[in-house]
């Protein structure tokens, strides 16, 4: 497999920079499943020492239930929840050979029994740091920098909340306030050179977006950028001509049932 070939080597770069107790694999989607799997033999097998924890939306959503504790042969522990906490947690127990019950948010054999521990507190999404892309070189990648689009999360969970194939499902919703969520894309704008922007909410608060669309007109800014969004009759004619004349250039509408 070229692709897991490709992603081995990129272990073994970081490998040879960082000698790290904790190694974490994040899985987004559903379709990175195996290859995740992949990745995590292949550190047990470089580094059969390592604690080894997996996380993310699709762990969350399709690994709460595990019908058996084979995986446990090479993951340590399944992570559910919001994992900044969770790590710091995972980090000091493993630094001073703590007890994973300690842990929030995980799950973890231990002897013949499926141990899950409480999730920890929610974090306020005003809180939540915009994403450092100083620290990658993004002039190494194919594409651009300028022709990158790169995601806004406006809320937390989601306002509708009940459709129980999605992540959001189990989750509490929050909505960022517009001033903090400008401020993060001008940082941005500004820092990075990125000019392309997707707000990916489940459902995108338009009130946010009214605000965002304004000031971006306002201030000049050259930018293009797409939401998701739910059918609604509040996305009016008159919102889409905001929205278009503020550089949007996609909607995609989802209908559930």
């Amino acid at each position: 497999n070229g692709i897991v070939d490709i992603l081995y080597r990129a272990i073994d770069t970081i490998m040879d920079r960082h000698d790290s107790p904790i190694w974490g694999i994040s899985v987004p989607f559903q379709e990175q499943i195996i290859k995740a799997f992949q990745c995590v033999a292949y550190i047990r097998k470089k580094r059969p020492g390592a604690f080894i924890v997996m996380g993310g939306p699709t762990i969350a959503q399709y690994f709460r239930n595990l019908p058996d504790t084979r995986l446990f042969s090479i993951v340590d522990a399944f992570a559910y929840h919001e994992k900044e906490l969770t790590l710091k947690a995972l980090a000091d127990v493993i630094k001073n050979k703590g007890s994973l019950h300690t842990v929030p948010g995980i799950a973890f054999k231990e002897g013949d029994t499926f141990i899950v521990t409480a999730p920890p507190e929610p974090i306020p999404i005003n809180l939540s740091a915009v994403p450092d892309y100083d620290a990658l070189d993004l002039d190494s990648y194919l594409r651009k920098r300028e022709d990158m689009t790169v995601p806004f999360r406006l809320t937390k969970g989601c306002a509708w909340g009940r459709c129980t194939f999605c992540t959001s499902f189990h989750s509490g919703y929050q909505q960022i306030d517009p001033d903090i969520i400008l401020e993060q894309l001008l940082n941005i704008y500004h820092n990075a050179g990125i000019r392309k922007f997707m707000f990916s909410d489940e459902a995108s608060p338009l009130p946010v977006l009214d605000y965002l669309a304004e000031k971006i007109i306002e201030l000049g800014l050259s930018v293009s950028w797409l939401f998701h969004t739910r059918l609604t009759r509040k996305l009016t004619q008159e919102r889409c001509d905001l929205y278009a004349r503020a550089g949007c250039v996609k909607a995609y509408i989802g209908i559930e049932s």
